[in-house]
């Protein structure tokens, strides 16, 4: 190849490498946050069932302790009709 030529396709070999390199850093970094919003979304998902489960944990000790009271309150009728 002529020297003017070499430089030439030197010169398109160059900015095609640049443009290749930008792009494959571009689709690298919008690949990695995709990743980390989608660990953030499943994080918040899974922290709010564990809010959820707590919440409901909360409300069914709350009915069993009630519960309880009524039982207790039944026994004692149940033990004053008896005697």
């Amino acid at each position: 190849l002529p020297h003017d030529q070499a430089v030439q396709a030197g010169c398109t070999m160059l900015g095609e490498a640049v443009v290749f390199g930008v792009s494959a850093t571009v689709l690298i970094y919008e690949y990695q946050r995709s990743k980390d919003a989608e660990r953030h979304r499943q994080e918040d998902a899974r922290e709010e069932v564990r809010r959820e489960a707590l919440n409901h944990h909360a409300e069914l000790r709350a009915r069993l302790a009630l519960l309880e009271h009524e039982l207790k309150g039944q026994r004692e009728e149940m033990a004053a009709l008896r005697a």
